[in-house]
């Protein structure tokens, strides 16, 4: 067993990607590796039928099991059925009571129904348990990174997920905060105002904030919850199954496994045309016919199509400059984070519109987790900076008064911790209730804001219209969760009222932490049974991509469906001696049919591609020899 750790760790909870850090007793944050040594994980969790796996493991067996494999849980946190339906995610998606579409959002897999805090829960456990095995000793102190426009709900579902984990959450940070203090770190706490423009996988974030004598003072945010790298790939492939449904008359949009395989090659060519000016993705046996696609996608063609969302970004970016008091002169540098920011056209936006050259020099996949980890050095003592974090509040919080009005009580940006009140009356004589319905927003309307939650005070002395003196106090923590308090000065009768709409009880957290206990031993046989399960994946490749040089269609289909069952047995982790012998054997045979095939084919023409294919055909895999220059 290993020893507890008395660290403050640091967690930057992605949606695609997560990531754990340290801030070493020596001073210097340290990114932990996972089981597979790799330093971020994805955000991932599947359910096989004998057992639950996560990360790495999740995302090479998703396209054969995409219906229970859950992946950006992220942008369900602490939302209602209603606010989740329209998400258009792979996996089921349920509201907790039938037929109430206001109560919360879960996920349905194999009949059972779980939150996204119980999803992300049992995550967080797999991921910190990976992590501590690469420290050699136990995480049980955290700090969490939430997007900066979390709402209340959110960020309390974000805080119950690492209570399932059975960790003690110390803090909930915002993300480009986190960002900022690994920057500030990085260059020894120079005296800055910096923008932090943070595209991650689900959602942005911009951040104006100034850093002096080690003090991060935040002066305005602003963001997007539903806009990031996933709706880029979505992008994609919602082209290759247009293109294909024109091509070939075939809708692929109702088959979960072909819409899997097309997402992967969709997130792929998203990533080689930060570099390249051009991706191949080429699918094959993606329908019965046979059918497959081979297409061509070029960096101009995919600027052209996420362009309208990087503007988005840089007039949110614009917005906050603005209401941090700031003009660009002042701004000494624009920081990018998140893997997004590696798209060319966000750099070259950003420099051409504010004529300053974004500073990328950061790693963006990485620096959330190392300012979080900072946070919880200082939090722990093990930071010899005396770092003073002042976050803010992202939206306006209010109360409704008459005419459906929003009374602002709390200014958006803030500086957290806060506490303020006001003084309110009856807006009717003898009044025997003041009913307290609490809203976040810029609005002035209720109905254009989110009701976070309301209460009711008895007047146990009603009064004439406008006597009653009643104060409404609200008060948020380092974390941003409110606490609203309602007094009526006559009585000095109290109310008061947590905001938990979305989240979960005490008694469900529970429930959910014996939940995560009882399955501690499943947890446990899959690290033992990772280190296999690894390199059959690895002879999986392999055999793959030799057997994309094999000209023989009917060996290669053979072999392929022969690749996807073994595929399919790996992910229910069941005889693992015996599989790995299978995919040996199957690699090897592959392997001796390419230097077959190279040996008699010396003379023979190779190239099986027509200029009309580079650019993009979807063809059928029977006739691609004979009719490669032909569109279909």
């Amino acid at each position: 067993m290993l020893k507890k750790s008395t660290h403050v760790f640091g967690i930057d909870l992605g949606t695609t990607y997560s990531c754990v850090s340290i801030l070493t007793q020596g001073g210097t944050p340290k990114v932990l590796i996972n089981s597979e040594g790799s330093r971020v994980t994805p955000s991932a969790v599947a359910f096989t039928d004998s057992t639950t796996i996560y990360g790495e493991v999740v995302m090479r067996q998703i396209s054969t099991n995409p219906e229970r494999s859950i992946y950006a849980i992220k942008r369900l946190m602490g939302l209602s059925y209603k606010e989740a339906k329209n998400l258009k995610l792979p996996y089921k998606v349920v509201p907790k009571e039938a037929n109430n579409e206001n109560s919360e959002a879960m996920v349905e897999v194999m009949g059972k129904s779980y939150s996204p805090q119980y999803i992300s829960g049992i995550y967080l456990k797999n991921l910190c348990q990976q992590a501590s095995d690469s420290y050699g000793e136990q995480i049980e102190k955290v700090v969490i990174t939430v997007p900066a426009h979390f709402n209340n709900e959110q960020r309390k579902a974000t805080k119950d997920a690492g209570e399932i984990a059975g960790l003690t959450v110390e803090r909930i940070i915002n993300e480009p905060t986190a960002a900022a203090m690994a920057y500030g770190f990085e260059k020894d706490s120079v005296n800055n105002t910096i923008l932090v423009y943070d595209l991650g996988g689900g959602t942005f974030d911009v951040t104006a904030l100034s850093i002096e004598d080690n003090v991060y003072q935040v002066l305005a945010t602003g963001g997007d919850n539903h806009l990031g790298g996933e709706d880029f790939d979505k992008i994609i492939a919602n082209y290759v199954i247009s293109r294909f449904k024109s091509e070939k008359n075939v809708d692929l949009s109702s088959n979960a496994i072909a819409v899997s395989r097309i997402r992967e090659q969709a997130k792929l060519a998203k990533e080689n045309l930060s570099t390249n000016d051009s991706f191949r993705i080429n699918i094959p046996f993606i329908a019965e016919g046979p059918l497959h696609i081979d297409l061509t996608v070029t960096r101009s063609w995919f600027e052209s199509e996420i362009e309208k969302f990087i503007n988005k970004t840089i007039e949110i970016t614009k917005s906050v400059l603005n209401d941090s008091g700031k003009n660009i002169n002042e701004i000494n540098k624009i920081v990018l984070v998140g893997g997004s920011t590696r798209i060319p056209m966000v750099f070259s936006k950003l420099k051409k519109t504010f004529n300053k050259e974004p500073y990328k020099n950061i790693n963006p996949d990485e620096a959330v987790a190392i300012g979080a980890s900072i946070q919880g050095g200082v939090l722990s003592g093990n930071s010899a900076a005396d770092i003073v974090l002042l976050d803010v509040t992202s939206l306006n919080l209010g109360v409704e008064s008459v005419n459906d009005e929003v009374v602002v009580i709390i200014e958006k940006n803030s500086a957290l911790p806060t506490s303020k009140q006001q003084q309110f009356t009856t807006a009717q004589s003898y009044q025997k209730q003041a009913a307290i319905n609490v809203y976040q927003g810029n609005r002035a309307k209720t109905y254009d804001n989110k009701q976070l939650g309301s209460v009711i005070l008895d007047l146990d002395k009603p009064t004439e219209r406008g006597q009653a003196q009643i104060i409404i106090e609200f008060n948020i923590d380092t974390n941003g969760i409110l606490e609203v308090v309602g007094i009526d000065k006559t009585t000095d009768k109290k109310v008061n009222l947590t905001l938990n709409t979305g989240s979960l009880s005490n008694e469900e957290i529970e429930k959910m932490k014996n939940d995560a206990l009882e399955n501690a031993e499943k947890d446990k046989l899959f690290r033992e049974e990772s280190k296999k399960v690894s390199e059959i994946d690895v002879s999986i490749y392999e055999a793959e991509k030799r057997l994309k040089e094999v000209k023989d269609e009917t060996f290669k289909s053979e072999s392929q469906s022969n690749l996807n069952n073994l595929k399919s047995q790996l992910t229910l982790r069941k005889d693992l001696d015996s599989l790995k012998e299978s995919v040996s054997k199957l690699l090897s045979e592959i392997q001796a049919k390419v230097s077959e095939e190279l040996k008699s084919s010396a003379s023979t023409e190779q190239n099986n591609t027509s200029p009309k294919e580079e650019e993009g055909n979807v063809q059928e895999a029977e006739q691609e020899s004979q009719d490669a220059d032909k569109t279909k």
